[in-house]
């Protein structure tokens, strides 16, 4: 998990790893709160928890993504299905399964249209069983790589425009991955070891490369005239 998470950390560094209070109607999406979601009412803990965990495990997908969707899309509530917006076909459950989505999904994981509307176990494996054969169909093959199903992130999201879909696979979706993980810990100092030779080490892009510092580095005036004033920060993505 470390490298799919020092990138996610990065990215969400970028983005602001803090995840903040629900966004309405971001790219024709909108959470629960404020929304026109009905939610049943929180499913008992330990059998969603049992639901994401068995799920993750029949179907190869992260566990962590499931239950950043399910947060993201309706923050674990198990919704009854009721209209959002005029023309949206209703959602259902944890995953807030939609339209044709559910019964594609029912057909992946050989439930019933309507287990899957209104059972917690079939609305996560269905939801699982979709993303699974998204996978296939995108070419994920680095299953336990979050950043390997953001093409899958983006289609379960349903949003045409890429300026929304991008927020909610990169602002929503990775950014509550994030937040579910040990930040605290991922980003504990590591200790450096240099093995380079400034004068003679060659460029990582180009080997015919030499590296020769800039003689004028610390070059400045003594006494209150040197004194630094500001400092500039060069940043590259």
């Amino acid at each position: 998990m470390g490298t799919h998470l020092s990138r996610l950390l990065t990215v969400c560094s970028l983005l602001g790893v803090t995840v903040g209070g629900c966004v309405d109607d971001v790219g024709g999406r909108t959470r629960t709160s404020g929304g026109g979601i009905d939610p049943l009412g929180p499913p008992d803990d330990g059998t969603m928890d049992d639901a994401f965990v068995e799920a993750s495990e029949a179907h190869d997908v992260p566990e962590l993504l499931l239950r950043a969707i399910a947060e993201v899309e309706t923050g674990t509530e198990f919704v009854a299905g009721s209209e959002e917006f005029d023309g949206l076909a209703p959602a259902y459950g944890v995953m807030a399964l939609r339209g044709e989505r559910v019964e594609a999904a029912a057909a992946e994981a050989g439930f019933e249209p309507e287990e899957i509307r209104t059972d917690l176990r079939a609305n996560v494996f269905g939801a699982a069983a979709l993303l699974d054969a998204w996978a296939d169909e995108e070419g994920v093959e680095v299953r336990d790589d979050v950043f390997e199903w953001i093409p899958v992130i983006a289609r379960y999201s349903g949003i045409e425009d890429p300026e929304g879909r991008d927020y909610y696979v990169y602002m929503e979706v990775l950014r509550t991955v994030a937040d579910m993980l040990d930040v605290d810990a991922a980003m504990a100092p590591m200790p450096v070891t240099d093995r380079f030779d400034p004068q003679t080490a060659p460029g990582p892009d180009y080997p015919a490369a030499i590296w020769r510092p800039s003689p004028n580095y610390s070059s400045r005036p003594g006494g209150s005239a040197g004194a630094p004033t500001f400092v500039i920060v060069h940043t590259c993505e």
